[in-house]
């Protein structure tokens, strides 16, 4: 569901190695991490998320998985891990000691770290059968600084997120939705986790009348936005509109092949 992401190492299978490569963590389906040295294979930690049922046989009578899921900073100094429904703990991979659990994070699938690490977003389902919810976190304190829920279904049954994307050198933050049948795109400031626009990104198929994903680019620092808007009626590319994420506003639009607007 993550896609283009940039400037951290992040995973979702289970398993995951440091930026440097010196050591790798997995998960077991009990909840256990293992941190090993990865050129001897040595365990270095053993951690366990508080919450995970015990003994054994109640984690397997569970209908929970509890496989811990993974995404580690770009600088290697924090490792993140969710394992079912308990919260979202951010550890010392050097250590093994817990930095910070956090806040109202039973949210925690594709956890994704901010290039400085100073951030981390998560999706997820509220409780058992709620609605998607996406979470930003302060990586050191364990705050929420924003949160945002989608509750519907649309035609093609989905009530998810699209793109979830830092910028490549900045904590700016573009989340696409799928809302209503249409598809939009949200950018969060990252620092003070303020929502600062939401604009339409979708593409109108000509025959079909069905609509799909657009075409965008976020700048590397997060502080421009392109996107680009198909005609009706043969679905080449017609408009192309520049925005400036800080305020929303239209830097530039203009048309394809020749004309500024």
């Amino acid at each position: 569901m993550l896609l283009g992401l940039a400037a951290s190492a992040e995973d979702s299978s289970g398993m995951i190695f440091s930026p440097d490569g010196q050591w790798v963590a997995s998960g077991w389906h009990d909840g256990r991490i293992e941190i090993r040295d990865s050129r001897t294979g040595e365990v270095r930690h053993t951690l366990r998320h508080e919450g995970v049922p015990e003994p054994k046989e109640e984690i397997e009578r569970s209908a929970i998985g509890w496989t811990p899921g993974f995404a580690v900073s770009a600088d290697g100094k924090k490792l993140a891990s969710s394992s079912g429904n308990a919260p979202v703990v951010i550890w010392n991979p050097e250590t093994g000691k817990k930095r910070v659990s956090l806040e109202g994070s039973s949210v925690g699938d594709d956890l994704i770290f901010s290039p400085d690490g100073s951030q981390i977003i998560g999706t997820g389902v509220d409780g058992k059968a709620g609605p998607r919810r996406l979470t930003l976190w302060d990586a050191d304190s364990g705050k929420v600084l924003k949160s945002i829920a989608i509750d519907f279904w649309d035609k093609e049954g989905r009530n998810e997120f699209g793109v979830v994307r830092f910028a490549r050198t900045s904590s700016w933050l573009l989340v696409e939705t799928f809302e209503d049948d249409r598809n939009f795109l949200r950018v969060w400031d990252g620092e003070s986790g303020r929502e600062t626009m939401k604009v339409s990104a979708d593409v109108l198929h000509p025959e079909t009348g069905h609509h799909y994903p657009g075409e965008w680019s976020l700048s590397p620092d997060g502080l421009r936005l392109i996107v680009r808007h198909r005609t009706v009626t043969d679905g080449w590319p017609g408009k192309h509109t520049l925005y400036d994420t800080t305020t929303g506003k239209t830097v530039k639009a203009w048309q394809n092949p020749a004309g500024d607007k």
